[in-house]
């Protein structure tokens, strides 16, 4: 069995004030850092930049970062308009967008601004989307629905990706038959993980009742979390927002150890894609660069034992019985380390080093004989263990002094 290919991306929220040159800085730390995506938020009234021109900036100097809208609104747009825009960025980036959609906030202000009643936004997001695909698809395209009426229009170029994969969210239960109507991830904020298995429930019953899936690995989830006490005000706002909770805090994790457990508690049900969002947005851009900075060691190399010793046996079978193990941070014994990999032949080097994986121990299998597809097979597994971004060949030859090893290094977070 293979451990589930967790991903973090980080969230700027509706409340951000980064629309200016911080942007900018913030974008580059993401990129620099290696976290796995950026999502933004929409708000007509609010500080935060316009989605779709921030995904485009960031796209521009980016090369590996994926960006994603949480959530964009889609009752108001003209829907052939936004699939040339989306289509037109999915190119550009290579292929990194990730839509998500939204009815839009229950608020009169944003609701006009949008031109949508509030009792119209349902009907007109299920029509918007269908020929928001439709016209992804490149062919000529026949609708006529209850708002829109078009007959042989076609939209070019094509995106990039051959099936762009749309997320949505909610989780009222005509939110949850919609996402297994018509999406194809679930991306649901303010939830506790008894949420989202009930939830995913519901969806996987809709799902079947349409004859439609959606990949396990695209169930995700939007995090709040706090680093000090969350504001009385900001508390307020979640007790109305869920009712249903006697406590509503338990919805905003404090401290990096409450955020990690919380997603644990995540992946157990199931849920693999995270969206972290710090509630109170550090103050300017160079604290919010240090803010990623601390954060990066922290959510990426935290590696659950079981999901380890999963992937050392996967990796014992592909490695020849002269492969070489170098662990470089200090913290699992030898004895376990070799069990795991079926070899004693383990030499480490740097044992005194914290390095930059933060808890745990970072394993470099060597194997003079693999071959370089090998090596990017075996990569590709140890990148879907736990919470392992991307197996970085650069990094580790730097951090263990053996550049030019080739593509037999492949690395490994294993928890102490």
């Amino acid at each position: 069995m293979t451990a589930p290919k967790v991903r973090i991306g980080y969230g700027f929220g509706v409340r951000t004030k980064l629309n200016d040159a911080g942007f900018t800085q913030v974008v580059d730390a993401l990129e620099r850092l290696r976290f796995d995506s950026l999502w933004l938020s929409e708000r007509i009234g609010g500080e935060a930049p316009d989605p779709l021109v921030a995904m485009a900036f960031a796209a521009g100097r980016t090369t590996k970062l994926k960006f994603g809208m949480s959530v964009m609104v889609l009752p108001g747009r003209n829907p052939v308009v936004l699939a040339k825009e989306l289509a037109t960025l999915d190119r550009l980036s290579n292929g990194r967008l990730l839509p998500a959609f939204g009815l839009g906030v229950a608020d009169p202000h944003e609701q006009q601004a949008f031109g949508v009643e509030r009792a119209e936004r349902a009907a007109l997001f299920d029509e918007s989307l269908a020929v928001l695909r439709a016209c992804w698809s490149g062919q000529p395209v026949t609708h006529h629905g209850a708002r829109f009426h078009y007959d042989d229009l076609q939209v070019l170029p094509t995106p990039r990706q051959e099936h762009i994969d749309v997320w949505l969210g909610g989780i009222a239960p005509s939110e949850l038959r919609r996402v297994g109507r018509l999406a194809d991830g679930w991306l649901p904020s303010f939830i506790v993980p008894d949420d989202a298995a009930r939830g995913r429930e519901t969806i996987e019953a809709t799902l079947a009742e349409h004859g439609r899936t959606i990949d396990d690995d695209h169930y995700g989830v939007l995090i709040p979390y706090a680093n000090g006490p969350v504001p009385a005000a900001l508390l307020a706002g979640l007790a109305k927002r869920r009712p249903d909770l006697a406590d509503p805090s338990v919805l905003v994790p404090q401290g990096w150890d409450a955020l990690m457990a919380m997603i644990d508690q995540f992946v157990a049900v199931g849920t693999t894609k995270f969206v972290i969002l710090p509630i109170v947005e550090p103050a300017s851009p160079g604290e919010w660069v240090g803010h990623l900075e601390a954060a990066a060691p922290i959510v990426f190399l935290a590696v659950k034992p079981q999901q380890a010793a999963v992937a050392c046996r996967e990796i014992a079978a592909s490695l020849s019985s002269g492969s070489v193990v170098v662990s470089i941070v200090a913290g699992l014994p030898m004895a376990k380390l070799a069990a795991l990999l079926g070899t004693n032949r383990i030499v480490r080097v740097m044992p005194n080093t914290p390095c930059l994986v933060g808890k745990g121990v970072s394993v470099v299998c060597r194997a003079a004989d693999v071959s370089a597809e090998t090596g990017r097979r075996v990569a590709d597994l140890l990148g879907a263990v736990g919470r392992v971004h991307e197996v970085d060949e650069g990094l580790l030859d730097a951090v263990t002094g053996l550049s030019g090893s080739g593509p037999g290094f492949v690395a490994l977070l294993v928890e102490a």
